[in-house]
């Protein structure tokens, strides 16, 4: 579970990405698959500590994803 707060929504949304697969490598030995954490939890929050933000996984013999965010723009993932 990482937690973090900022005042610049945008460019931490449009760096969620970049950040989660540095936090949470997926597995590069071996049989290369599966994710380093069984489950992972983000979650970004604005200066008065409300989430504008949220993505997590869960890897049990598949992997499962969520996101959400407060507007259409801080969506860090591909949706619809």
């Amino acid at each position: 579970m990482v937690v973090v707060e900022t005042t610049r929504y945008r460019e931490l949304a449009r760096s969620t990405p970049t950040i989660l697969r540095a936090l949470d490598p997926k597995d590069r030995g071996g049989d290369g698959e599966g994710w380093h954490y069984e489950g992972f939890y983000w979650e970004a929050r604005d200066e008065r500590g409300v989430p504008f933000l949220v993505a997590s996984t869960l890897t049990r013999g598949q992997v499962e994803g969520q996101q959400w965010a407060r507007s259409e723009a801080l969506y860090p993932f591909e949706h619809g």
